[in-house]
């Protein structure tokens, strides 16, 4: 009979095999990417149209504040009513000193709710504000 003995044969690999490792990496990269935009569109608003504006808002102090059709309020998709918004909009003021409020009305919304917000704004004391809207289509900026 004939014994192999081969002590060389074995030896730890000193390499790892990272292939496995990618792939699992890139799924779910390509998972968070697809997925991320779902996310960002939770309140069904119908924003106003205008002309582009020129001026751009510092994104490390800006907070949302949207008000769909029937009059609901969600700060950063938080729903609130009035005296809630009025109460975080104070304490978001005095924590960032350079806040700065991006409004999302429903171009259905009654004028009055529209001040109320604004009224909020100027009772928080938050003078810094944008309001997000559409283009207005076939028209160029001016």
């Amino acid at each position: 009979m004939k014994r192999f003995s081969q002590r060389a044969g074995y030896s730890t690999m000193a390499e790892l095999n990272v292939t496995p490792l990618l792939d699992l990496a890139f799924v779910l990269l390509i998972i968070f990417i697809i997925t991320t935009p779902l996310l960002e569109q939770g309140i069904q608003v119908n924003l106003p149209t205008a002309s582009k504006s020129k001026t751009e808002v510092n994104p490390k102090s800006v907070r949302t504040i949207s008000v769909d059709r029937g009059g609901n309020i969600f700060f950063d998709k938080n729903r609130l009513n009035l005296h809630e918004l009025q109460a975080a909009l104070t304490l978001w003021k005095h924590s960032d000193p350079e806040a700065s409020a991006v409004l999302r009305f429903d171009r259905d919304l009654k004028v009055q709710e529209v001040v109320q917000i604004f009224d909020a704004l100027e009772h928080a004391g938050i003078s810094r504000t944008a309001i997000l809207n559409t283009p207005e289509r076939g028209s160029r900026g001016r």
